[in-house]
């Protein structure tokens, strides 16, 4: 933390520091205490309802919650493998591709495109 507050301190890499404070920034210790109360994670919370062709799934092919009529699931949770690396646009353009789906414009949105990660609608390739 101390190395990047003093590459923080550089000219023209940063205009205002909002956050720690001076007062934070006065000991190690105090340092320690905002560290401390502004830890926190970054979980991508992921594959909870995974989409799949088998029963066994919560949510079919087309992405519809089994059981519920009309209900699609549209989010990381459908995803049936953790993608490498930072999710966002995996599950962004995936979203795009099922409401393009859903709205029956151009394209479609189902559990074969996410193993080839082919996920944009035809209008948008």
């Amino acid at each position: 933390m101390k190395l990047k507050l003093d590459v923080l301190k550089e000219e023209n890499v940063i205009g205002n520091r909002v956050q720690p404070s001076s007062e934070d920034l006065l000991s190690d210790t105090s340092l320690e205490k905002w560290i401390r109360s502004h830890v926190g994670t970054a979980y991508h919370w992921m594959s909870t309802c995974k989409a799949g062709k088998n029963n066994d799934t919560a949510v079919d092919e087309k992405f519809m919650l089994r059981g519920i009529e009309n209900l699609r699931i549209g989010s990381g949770a459908v995803l049936p493998e953790i993608p490498y690396g930072n999710p966002h646009l995996t599950i962004s353009a995936f979203s795009v591709a099922l409401a393009y789906s859903t709205l029956n414009i151009k394209g479609t949105a189902n559990i074969d495109m996410l193993g080839k990660l082919s996920i944009l609608p035809n209008c948008l390739k």
